[in-house]
């Protein structure tokens, strides 16, 4: 019987002979999605996809080292910056911040 997490049928499974002449089961996993960016939903650049050469990067290499690296594309963080800036001067109100931008921007540091 197999264990609860393999039978799921969206795991690929192969039958191998093993060198014994037993038959078993291999399970792989498929491939990874792409990285898109919380807000617009742009597909991410310099962040790497699920695979062996992941796990073998180091933390820089797997994604951009800056603020919401790997989570918002650049031109979200930068019209973040933008607002949290305009926000401090008290040119635009909270209000008029959209909804998606207050999650980050509560979390940017000045």
């Amino acid at each position: 019987m197999p264990f609860p997490r393999q039978r799921s049928t969206s795991q690929k499974k192969k039958t191998h002979r093993t060198p014994s002449g037993r038959v078993s089961t291999l399970y792989s996993q498929g491939k990874g999605s792409k990285h898109s960016c919380a807000i617009c939903h742009t597909l991410l650049s310099a962040v790497m996809v699920r695979s062996k050469a992941l796990k073998r990067a180091t933390k820089t290499q797997r994604r951009p080292e800056r603020k919401f690296g790997g989570v918002l594309c650049a031109s979200c963080v930068e019209t973040l910056i933008k607002e949290k800036t305009r926000l401090e001067t008290g040119s635009i109100s909270r209000e008029e911040v959209s909804l998606a931008h207050l999650k980050y921007l509560d979390r940017l540091k000045a």
